[in-house]
């Protein structure tokens, strides 16, 4: 999940103008405080020594997705 995502789930299931300017800074104090990002996978692709070759692993990242760029 992006961070975005999360600023507007917070936005339609509390709608009301402080979510909408403060959402932001308050998923950044709960990160701080210890609150994980959702996890989401993202595949990597890592030389093998024993096959000689590149092996594709999926591999679970406890942060938030990066934003696009292009916007």
């Amino acid at each position: 999940m992006k961070k975005s995502e999360m600023v507007k789930a917070l936005m339609k299931n509390f709608n009301h103008v402080f979510i909408a300017v403060h959402a932001e800074p308050i998923i950044d104090f709960l990160v701080e405080q210890g609150m994980i990002p959702p996890d989401y996978e993202r595949v990597q692709y890592v030389k093998s020594q024993k096959n000689k070759g590149t092996v594709r692993l999926k591999v679970k990242f406890y942060e938030w997705e990066p934003e696009d760029e292009k916007k």
